[in-house]
């Protein structure tokens, strides 16, 4: 799913969010109607689930990482413009005049939270990562029997273009 920023004339920002996430419920495959082992379609299904939980993280983690520099460059601007330049590089001045004002320090708090925000999808984004790739692996050698084209091969071979086609998985390859 993708996320898109658009900056109205009035100034607000709206968001605008894609639907191929609606698109992508609708087109999973139904591994029922293939002539798949039951512990193949679990492992597929766990597979789609954890890319779309991946997708998710990602786009969290995006979204995170953008407001959280916005708000940084706001704050490096307010702190030189109204308090680095009046204060006229005398420090005391500068502590005074930014613990005297409740926005500077709701301002600071604002960056340590989205801080800590960003920082925990980003973390959650590399687990996510790590799970995804050793089940995609674990389904690559699942998947790997023969050489020789059979019936295997060919369901293995349209499981493999609907996966790649429907949700950007690529299971013909490891690396």
């Amino acid at each position: 799913m993708r996320v898109l920023f658009f900056q109205l004339s009035s100034g607000h920002l709206f968001v605008y969010k894609r639907i191929s996430s609606l698109v992508e419920e609708e087109s999973a495959m139904d591994w029922e109607h293939v002539d798949i082992s039951e512990d193949t379609k679990t492992i597929l299904k766990e597979l789609v689930e954890r890319k779309k939980k991946l997708n998710h993280v990602t786009m969290m983690k995006n979204m995170f990482s953008a407001v959280t520099l916005i708000v940084v460059a706001f704050s490096v601007y307010y702190f030189y413009r109204f308090l680095l330049v009046p204060s006229k590089n005398d420090m005391l001045k500068l502590v005074g005049m930014f613990s005297g004002n409740a926005a500077n320090l709701l301002l600071l708090a604002a960056l340590a939270t989205l801080y800590i925000v960003t920082n925990n999808y980003m973390k959650t984004y590399s687990k996510q990562k790590s799970k995804y790739e050793t089940l995609r692996i674990e389904a690559i050698d699942h998947f790997h029997s023969t050489w020789i084209k059979a019936k295997s091969s060919t369901i293995r071979d349209v499981i493999s273009k609907h996966l790649k086609d429907t949700y950007n998985i690529n299971l013909s390859f490891k690396n």
